[in-house]
């Protein structure tokens, strides 16, 4: 596979800094990290909380939609918690990082990547930096609460990770269209996608 010019001349460029990495889901589904998609999550969720009594058939219009089922949750019980619970919290927590994850690490320990900016819950990114002995070179934020985390270089899990709190995973239909503007999300997504050459991964 050919990559454009500019791409190249970003990821090489003497000061470094000019290339942001934004992934996805399909990031995490390759082998080890093996985890299912938001479609995947959605529909199993779903089946759990109508087994559990928490849902009835019906209540949520599109069972494959991972921020309906959460709409659906926060209508009946008034938070997130019971979808969080029902998704694989565990598997997120020790996710094991695949060849992309690890390639994706490596490129920040180089600096010829300025941000790898995470839409995923699972903490696969994390484990690849610490596999490659990343200290202090790589800033890990998981939220507002750790801006202050920011270095040259960066992970950002823009919406939130296993670690945090339920009801502050972005999962809601409303977090995702409306409640970022003017908050922390679109402050650090202007920030960090002002580089040159922002590429897509696994979305």
């Amino acid at each position: 596979m050919s990559l454009p010019p500019a791409l190249l001349h970003a990821v090489t460029h003497e000061g470094g800094g000019g290339v942001v990495l934004v992934i996805g889901a399909g990031a995490s589904f390759e082998a080890p990290t093996d985890l299912p998609l938001s479609r995947a999550l959605a529909l199993e969720a779903h089946r759990q909380l109508i087994a559990d009594g928490i849902l009835v058939d019906g209540s949520c219009a599109d069972p494959e939609d991972l921020s309906c089922v959460a709409d659906a949750v926060v209508e009946v019980t008034g938070d997130q918690a019971a979808l969080v619970e029902r998704l694989p919290v565990s598997r997120f927590r020790s996710a094991e990082p695949n060849a992309g994850c690890l390639m994706a690490a490596c490129l920040l320990r180089e600096r010829a990547v300025a941000c790898v900016m995470t839409l995923n819950f699972d903490l696969g990114m994390s484990t690849a930096l610490t596999r490659l002995g990343a200290r202090d070179d790589v800033g890990v934020v998981s939220g507002p609460d750790e801006h202050r985390r920011l270095r040259l270089v960066n992970l950002i899990y823009l919406h939130r990770n296993v670690s945090a709190a339920p009801d502050a995973w972005i999962l809601r239909s409303s977090s995702l269209a409306t409640e970022w503007r003017d908050r922390w999300e679109e402050v650090i997504a202007t920030r960090v996608m002002a580089a040159p050459v922002t590429v897509f991964a696994g979305l």
